[in-house]
């Protein structure tokens, strides 16, 4: 094998180091290519020695000659800042997504509350909502709010230009419209525990017994 020039230095170097280097051969590029796309956790010379039925001594010359190791871990490295960068990507959708659904609701809600005379919606009369659609309505809001902030599996934080808040303009989406005035007609139906078991009798005060006798003074 040829003499190869000393290792280069990796942070100047012109190409990635897990590409062709200037001065490496076809045959010994193709060779390292082999050993890097292998299984990190199975990758070895005795492994690529089987899968090429090779000599495991020719293969490690080639290894040190060609700096395979530093390569492959550089190669490794950056392997996993694309796939945290997507991970990341991936959550800062799921959130704004989670955000919109949120403002769309907050939207409908807030119609169904103080009205929208354009949209032809009347406001709610406070004295029509019972406690129970209280409650059943600050928990479908409190679990809405949770999802919208990523919580409680992941805390993700997001800032406009300069560190600045994000400005979202959302139109109210009629399916969602849809499916919360069914949610509000479900969450009108009496719970289980508010009504009387089947032909149970509703229970009176009892009734005071005439004539009864007044304590008298002294």
């Amino acid at each position: 094998m040829a003499d190869t020039p000393a290792e280069p230095d990796w942070d100047t170097l012109d190409c990635e180091p897990w590409e062709q280097l200037p001065a490496e051969t076809a045959k010994a590029f193709a060779l390292f290519t082999v050993y890097r796309d292998l299984d990190p956790a199975d990758r070895s010379l005795r492994a690529m020695a089987r899968q090429l039925d090779r000599s495991g001594t020719n293969l490690g010359r080639y290894s040190a000659s060609w700096w395979w190791q530093e390569r492959c871990r550089r190669w490794d490295r950056h392997l996993d800042r694309i796939a945290q960068r997507r991970l990341e990507e991936l959550r800062a959708d799921r959130v704004e997504a989670h955000q919109k659904i949120a403002a769309q609701a907050l939207h409908v809600i807030t119609q169904r509350l103080v009205g929208d005379d354009a949209a032809g919606v009347v406001a709610i009369d406070p004295n029509d909502i019972t406690i129970s659609e209280l409650i059943r309505c600050l928990d479908v809001a409190t679990r809405v709010e949770r999802t919208a902030l990523g919580e409680p599996d992941q805390k993700v934080e997001h800032s406009g230009p300069e560190g600045g808040p994000i400005s979202v303009e959302v139109e109210p989406d009629p399916q969602v419209s849809a499916a919360l005035a069914s949610l509000l007609e479900t969450a009108r139906q009496p719970a289980p525990d508010d009504l009387p078991a089947e032909n149970e009798p509703c229970k009176r005060a009892p009734a005071k017994k005439a004539g009864a006798k007044k304590k008298r003074a002294g």
